[in-house]
């Protein structure tokens, strides 16, 4: 049976999670909208992309891309915020951390079935959001971002397992 579309739900609170324009020097992304990055998005026009231009390359490049249809409610919009914040290849990574399969970044057919088996668990919500909070205090930005990229992990989970808190 196919998982209700829940993208315009999740990009509604992801969109929260991110800022308007900003050019911080300290940003690896560089130029960011809503957002996209320029770093990972340079034929865009950062500074004029509207939110339905930013919504598109959501839909395309994050939710479609990372197979987010493929989960319920509580783990497709986690998994979708980390792809979102941390990019593809190490989003899926940490989603296979969390079901117990070999963590190459790749979503093949046994990732595919494993997301299918346990997409809709609450306790998937909870691995999933601790090994991003494992990924987080290893980067070098998190003295600068950590804080803020640790409330999101806690945020999205509340979100995700209870969406009374996030209406």
């Amino acid at each position: 049976m196919a998982k209700a579309d829940n993208f315009d739900h999740a990009f509604r609170l992801v969109i929260g999670e991110e800022g308007a324009y900003s050019n911080d020097a300290r940003d690896p992304g560089g130029e960011t909208k809503y957002g996209i990055a320029k770093r990972y998005h340079p034929d865009v026009d950062i500074p004029s992309l509207t939110i339905a231009g930013a919504k598109a390359i959501y839909r395309r490049d994050y939710w479609d891309a990372a197979g987010c249809g493929l989960l319920g409610w509580p783990v497709a919009y986690v998994f979708f915020d980390a792809v979102v914040n941390m990019g593809l290849k190490t989003a899926v990574k940490l989603m296979q951390e969390a079901l117990g399969e070999v963590a190459d970044g790749v979503i093949g057919p046994r990732t595919r079935r494993a997301m299918q088996r346990q997409g809709d668990d609450p306790e998937l919500v909870v691995r999933f959001q601790a090994e991003r909070a494992l990924y987080y205090a290893s980067r070098a930005h998190f003295d600068t971002y950590g804080r803020g990229w640790l409330r999101r992990v806690i945020r999205g989970a509340m979100a995700a397992i209870n969406p009374e808190v996030a209406s």
